[in-house]
């Protein structure tokens, strides 16, 4: 089994941290360069002697042309059968798995180096815990970053962990994170997606985290850590870039683990080596519970070891469940195996010893994309009930196969990287797929559950999918649920994708919308609405970018969601898709071009009707009538939000009704209807809080404030604006901000106050740019040339009215138009 690390030239080319297909091509080649450059004929011709032989069994022979196109940069997709026999003839077969999982991480890419947990607890340690009273000295001698370096296996995740428990009780928080630096399966984790969860759980409002770079990211935890003394476990590091983002200075305290020493300023390494001989032997001892003589059959079997904990604790298993063998029986099964595989002898002695289903569900729970496996999902992995499940897994427990806490079990690199190459040998690929997908039918029906808990209207699955389980019961248990495996889920998600169950991640992705929207993770809906776009699927690959639009409006990339979005419209040649029309026409309302957005809409609405489909000719209407309130056609925007509303009420879409409802009031508003505009804003808010729609709030405040400012209560419409701005912060709504900020601007302007309105104004330009949300730009644009005015700055105020102007003819719409025309008016011809 080779490592990432290895120095020995003899060994071939590793494809372990390959970021793309292309880098993975380049490996190859020198893989093939390493074999003596045998040509493309000559591999072709290996690979089908072994195809005929059996040896890849119900695969046809290639030939060499296809054979080069795998040498071939540029590709998009690789055969990843063709590839790993590729890698067999070239004669590095022990390394097949590596090669396939390099592959597989690739696949899930960024997505994958995106989807990591950093937990807000510390694991537990695992005992015996001998021989480092040394090192703990040393890392107990600093207050800020110790970085622990060592070979795999040596036991360096033990070391910090015991440190860290021993020094938590000075700390406010604590937090554990694997890099996995080393993993042959997964990307490293991206550090901007680590400071993302660690944020999030240092109550740092999520608007804030997401729209932030990681250098941004990076000053926010130095921020914290001003206010909390904080302790972080890095395990698994391999760079380090991948560590210097996540260092908050200050108080914190840092204990890192990697194989390699990293270029860190200022931190103490403690070089970790294998244990002496006597501690070895008191590890082999204690964890096998024999007290074993230091004779020499011990000290062989301890030499055979490494000296390395890790393998220490799986013979010391085997010692246990085999007392009737003699030492020289224990020395002679691992010195059967050659020096250079005495990892893997460790290990096979272990392995050996299980169960024939122990041995199987080891092998698939290295299937699992995830870093936590829950008795559950084991379960569904090895199509097992729980109880036969979490029997086997005490039996990995107990053989020191499986780490566990609190109902979540975990594989140690070692042990993943064996499994997956056991995997590869014993298993038949089509037996993995089913597994994985016995554990995405596992995901989906408990997100399902879990989902139906917390939004109850959103979620309609069969009967069959019902979970008896009392883990889920109640709305707590629910989001509890959705928190610890979110990862969990949106990884096997993704890979379901890469695998070609386009059906079931399109389920699971709908299943999820909603609770990742209320919840605001952006990032989890970006990377699952990314792998549907990967899909094969061309319906797939629409709705993905249709969503993609969505979450890129929400979080106000607008030209990102204009692209999306048209994109979504171009998968559709035949028109037909409303959803994907409606979706582009209100991202072009956005950009200001009214008369496209109309347009798309009217499309939109026409398949509605010709169809019959009345939900979406309900949800048609209350989008059209945006461009009639916008053309100042209020009253027959008025007629479209009340049929529409109608429409809605009657097919039970309640959310529509609800965005309806608070469009309504906008337009009852502006013609001085106060007490009808305040009845349909509270309806509109009565169905938000019934359907826990929290992204609608901030709008529902906004307005209610605009029309208690119309009618004179100022004090209650800032208070309001203040809520307004500030729950559209925490929830990441940058759009809603900038057109809060306006109206705040505006009645601060009111009163007398222009300086304050000046700086609601200048934020909420910086806002309008940031986004590319037209209306935003111009009304404060205006605002800010209305400031001016107010102050009798005419000359400069009036360029500012002429920008908005310029942009407001843009739009086609004619009461911006006037506003910009009356601005231009009141200022005066320019002095000579």
């Amino acid at each position: 089994m080779s490592d990432a690390a290895t120095t020995d030239v003899a060994a071939p080319p590793s494809p372990v941290g390959a970021q793309t297909l292309d880098e993975l091509t380049r490996r190859l080649v020198a893989l093939r360069a390493w074999a003596g450059d045998p040509s493309y004929a000559e591999i072709a011709r290996t690979i089908g002697a072994d195809r005929s032989a059996g040896t890849r069994p119900n695969r046809t022979a290639p030939g060499k042309v296809t054979i080069y196109d795998c040498f071939r940069l540029g590709r998009r997709r690789v055969d990843i059968e063709l590839l790993v026999d590729i890698v067999g003839a070239l004669g590095a077969e022990p390394h097949m798995s590596e090669w396939r999982q390099a592959h597989r991480a690739i696949l899930l890419g960024r997505a994958a180096a995106r989807l990591v947990r950093v937990y807000d607890h510390l694991p537990p340690t695992t005992d015996p815990f001998v021989g480092r009273a040394d090192e703990l000295r040393l890392l107990g001698e600093t207050e800020q970053v110790s970085l622990i370096v060592g070979m795999p296996g040596v036991g360096k995740t033990e070391l910090a962990l015991h440190a860290a428990h021993g020094e938590a009780a000075g700390y406010d928080a604590c937090f554990y994170v694997n890099l996995r630096g080393y993993s042959v399966e997964h990307q490293p984790a991206d550090p901007a997606a680590v400071l993302e969860s660690l944020l999030r759980q240092l109550d740092v409002t999520p608007s804030v985290i997401h729209g932030a770079t990681l250098m941004r990211r990076s000053a926010l935890l130095a921020e914290v850590a001003t206010r909390l003394r904080l302790l972080l476990v890095i395990d698994n590091a391999r760079e380090a870039d991948q560590v210097l983002p996540l260092l908050p200075g200050g108080s914190a305290r840092v204990l890192i683990t990697s194989r390699r020493a990293l270029a860190l300023p200022d931190a103490q390494q403690v070089n970790l080596a294998p244990l002496s001989a006597a501690h070895s032997l008191e590890l082999l001892s204690v964890a096998s519970g024999t007290e074993l003589p230091p004779d020499p059959a011990t000290r062989r079997l301890v030499d055979l070891c490494g000296h390395l904990p890790l393998h220490l604790r799986v013979v010391a298993a085997h010692l246990a469940n085999t007392p009737t063998w003699s030492m020289q029986d224990q020395v002679r099964r691992l010195e059967s195996t050659p020096p250079e595989r005495a990892v893997r002898a460790a290990l096979d002695a272990s392995y050996a010893g299980l169960q024939p289903a122990e041995q199987r569900l080891l092998r698939l729970l290295a299937l699992h994309p995830g870093h936590d496996v829950s008795t559950q999902a084991a379960a569904a992995l090895a199509d097992v009930d729980v109880a036969e499940a979490r029997r086997l897994i005490d039996g990995l427990v107990h053989e020191h196969l499986l780490e566990h806490e609190h109902g979540m079990h975990r594989l140690h690199d070692v042990i993943r990287a064996y499994a997956t190459a056991l995997g590869v040998e014993k298993d038949p690929r089509s037996d993995q797929v089913a597994a994985l997908e016995r554990l995405l039918t596992h995901y989906r029906r408990w997100t399902a559950c879990a989902v139906r808990h917390i939004r109850p209207d959103e979620i309609t699955a069969p009967e069959s999918d019902e979970i008896d389980g009392p883990e889920l019961f109640g709305v707590e248990a629910a989001r509890r649920w959705l928190v610890a495996e979110c990862e969990n889920v949106v990884a096997t998600a993704w890979e379901a994708g890469m695998l070609g169950f386009v059906d079931e991640l399109a389920v699971l992705a709908d299943i999820l919308q909603a609770w990742l929207e209320a919840d605001v993770r952006f990032g989890e809906m970006e990377t699952l609405y990314r792998a549907m776009t990967e899909s094969s699927s061309a319906v797939h690959q629409r709705d993905g970018a249709r969503h993609l639009g969505r979450v890129f409006d929400m979080t106000g990339r607008l030209d990102d969601a204009l692209r999306w979005s048209q994109k979504a419209v171009e998968l559709d040649p035949d028109g037909d898709d409303i959803a994907s029309r409606n979706q582009l026409g209100n991202i072009l309302l956005r950009h200001g071009r009214v008369e496209e957005a109309s347009e798309s809409f009217e499309l939109a609405l026409d398949v509605a009707r010709r169809t019959g489909n009345r939900f979406r000719e309900g949800r048609g209407l209350g989008n059209l009538s945006s461009v009639s309130t916008f053309l100042g056609q209020l009253e027959l925007a008025e007629s479209q939000l009340r049929e529409a509303m109608e429409i809605s009420a009657t097919e039970g879409d309640l959310e529509n009704v609800s965005i309806t409802a608070t469009n309504l009031s906008g337009v009852l508003t502006t013609v001085s209807r106060y007490d009808e505009a305040v009845e349909a804003l509270q309806q509109s808010i009565d169905i938000d809080q019934q359907l826990g729609l929290r992204l609608q709030v901030p709008g529902s405040m906004r307005r209610m404030a605009f029309i208690r400012a119309q009618q004179g209560h100022t004090d209650d419409a800032l208070t309001l604006l203040g809520a307004a701005i500030d729950s559209s912060t925490a929830l990441g709504l940058p759009v809603c901000v900038g057109e809060s900020l306006t109206i705040r601007g505006e009645i601060h302007l009111g009163a007398g106050a222009p300086s304050v309105a000046q700086t609601d104004f200048r934020r909420a330009l910086r806002i309008g740019e940031e986004t590319g949300s037209t209306w935003v730009i111009l009304d404060a644009t205006m605002g800010l040339a209305h400031v001016c005015l107010h102050r009798g700055e005419s000359d400069e105020a009036r360029p500012l009215f002429a920008a908005a102007l310029e942009k407001a003819r843009t739009t086609g719409a004619p009461e911006m138009i006037e506003r910009a025309r009356a601005g231009l008016a009141a200022c005066g011809p320019p002095e000579a």
